[in-house]
């Protein structure tokens, strides 16, 4: 599970894209991800299956998503939401507390989106809840899985700024996420927090 906080206005949302940096995934594991002519192979993509279906918006965007990678919409995915096409791996929107003036109360159990019991940093933190195949995420030297993860926001801001966060298994100008773990980050910032899973 990753969450990355980053505000947005109505009609924006965020999306993960990520996997193994392509250099480093040739350099330190011998493997190419990239085709003769370019094109991509996705042997830097990360095998997922979405565990949140509940969100009407992102619901769409998930349909077909098999992969976290850096190439934005499969062409699985194709199904549009009310918002447009999907720009990569959707997350849902997450808050820790929900204000009377908001309406009625909306929760990530019941609405895929809203109060969130896992969320102890506030409103805008983005929840990306997966079950990845983390055997094809990159082992570090003390045999923990790592991946790397970049936020995209759509009609607006898009990529985040590169970070510089400690700790990581090879340089990277993106956030690393431990795998099996609650993988805190905020857009542009180099900061990581890592808890248990529940």
């Amino acid at each position: 599970m990753v969450f990355i906080k980053g505000e947005t206005s109505p009609g924006q949302d965020l999306f993960v894209r990520g996997g193994i940096d392509h250099d480093a995934s040739k350099k330190l594991r011998g493997v190419d991800c990239q085709n003769d002519d370019g094109s991509p192979n996705f042997r830097c993509a990360l095998p997922i299956v979405h565990r949140n279906l509940r969100n009407a918006t992102t619901k769409p965007w998930k349909l077909g998503d098999a992969f976290l990678d850096w190439y934005g919409r499969e062409t699985t995915q194709l199904v549009p939401s009310a918002a447009g096409l999907a720009q990569g791996t959707a997350a849902d929107w997450t808050t820790n507390g929900w204000p009377s003036s908001w309406g009625a109360t909306k929760t990530v159990p019941v609405d895929g989106y809203g109060l969130e019991k896992l969320n102890t940093v506030g409103p805008h933190l983005w929840m990306l809840d997966v079950d990845m195949d983390c055997t094809q995420a990159f082992k570090g030297l003390d045999g923990a899985r790592w991946f790397e993860v970049k936020s995209f926001v759509s009609n607006g801001p898009g990529w985040e700024g590169d970070v510089a966060q400690a700790g990581t298994p090879y340089p990277s100008a993106n956030h690393f996420a431990r795998c099996g773990q609650v993988s805190v980050f905020e857009r542009g910032k180099s900061t990581a927090t890592f808890k248990p899973l529940p």
